[in-house]
């Protein structure tokens, strides 16, 4: 494998750490007596870079794929197609060595604390565990270590005794981080890290996550379904729908200025902080479909207001506009533009939006 050049672009952007290219998950389903049924594609073909030192944001709804990338990159399960590059090094021709590397530099942060931690082992030795992993076996170098990373996340030397069980929820989430921390990682992918937090606790735990990131060059991979979260966290952002990313942008570019109807409509359902500060939904009608069977075309037409007869028969490619703001949709393609403007409408008018396929 190559390395990739340490110094970061004369563009004067950070430099990539992960490249993501084309990224697929498929899951075999299974009739109940174990023939093949069909496979669910969980992740459709996604990329993206993850950049040294920032927070990357990915949203959309329940079941579009977001958890699945972010363990594909974590390397907890295995790619069906597609490429994650580390550091100008692909993993698909890594050696061992070199794979156990990888795992050490990215770290995972997941949704429920208390289930990702053994309840019938003290907080010592589940930290100790990620560093026996990886061939720390002296005991006094790994209790340093651990107390060294609790007092990271704000706790002292007594809490290394208790079991999971003796921590509020918040607690046992620093845990997880604590956890993530052991082996020094250069990437972390959170997972829902607070949404199983109160509204008091997540901003603890999200200026302790932004504080890390400062004293430790630290990047993240932050999932989540709350728009209002990401905002506050991420530098950029990735909206996905039905195992595809359809924008991706700066997050105050793409909080100003969403350009797929789809990421319209999610932060249309942003509760807003006042009365008066009270806005139009964009309500969806319609259901998710089935990862089994998806739409031809633009996954998103069967819900989609704007929908036209090419995203029925074409899968829209992403376009990059002013600002770096990436979308995948035929209102931004030239050819959803020419046709536009031969009927004689407008994008968004209602002769526009007359020709979509409802099913």
């Amino acid at each position: 494998m190559t390395q990739a050049p340490a110094t970061t672009p004369a563009t004067g952007r950070a430099r990539n750490v992960i490249e993501v290219a084309n990224l697929k998950k498929e899951f075999t389903v299974r009739s109940p007596l174990g023939l093949r049924t069909g496979s669910v594609k969980a992740v459709a073909g996604v990329s993206f870079a993850l950049r040294e030192g920032e927070t990357l944001g990915v949203v959309g709804e329940s079941g579009c794929g977001k958890s699945t990338t972010g363990r594909l990159v974590q390397s907890l399960i295995t790619p069906t197609s597609g490429s994650v590059t580390f550091m100008g090094k692909d993993l698909d021709t890594a050696s061992k060595a070199e794979r156990r590397e990888y795992q050490a530099a990215v770290q995972m942060i997941f949704q429920d604390p208390y289930s990702s931690l053994n309840p019938r082992k003290r907080i010592g030795s589940i930290l100790e565990e990620a560093l026996r992993i990886h061939g720390v076996r002296d005991r006094k170098v790994l209790k340093a270590r651990v107390i060294e990373v609790l007092e990271t996340v704000g706790f002292s030397e007594e809490h290394y005794y208790r079991f999971p069980h003796e921590f509020s929820g918040g607690q046992r989430q620093r845990i997880g981080i604590a956890r993530a921390l052991m082996v020094n990682p250069k990437v972390i992918v959170c997972d829902e890290p607070v949404s199983a937090l109160d509204v008091s606790i997540q901003s603890q735990v999200l200026n302790l996550l932004r504080k890390l990131q400062r004293e430790k060059n630290l990047t993240y991979m932050f999932i989540s379904h709350d728009l209002s979260v990401v905002k506050y966290i991420a530098d950029r952002v990735a909206v996905m729908y039905l195992g595809k990313i359809v924008e991706l942008a700066p997050t105050k570019e793409l909080y100003a200025s969403p350009k797929h109807p789809y990421t319209k409509a999610l932060l249309s359902a942003v509760p807003v902080h006042h009365p008066r500060d009270k806005k139009d939904r964009e309500i969806l009608q319609g259901d998710v479909p089935s990862p089994l069977n998806p739409p031809s075309g633009c996954v998103f037409r069967t819900r989609c207001p704007m929908a036209m007869e090419v995203c029925a028969q074409k899968e829209p490619t992403t376009v990059t506009l002013e600002g770096n703001h990436q979308v995948a949709c035929h209102l931004f393609t030239e050819e959803a533009t020419h046709k536009a403007i031969h009927s004689g409408s407008g994008a968004g008018s209602p002769a526009y939006a007359s020709e979509a396929p409802r099913s």
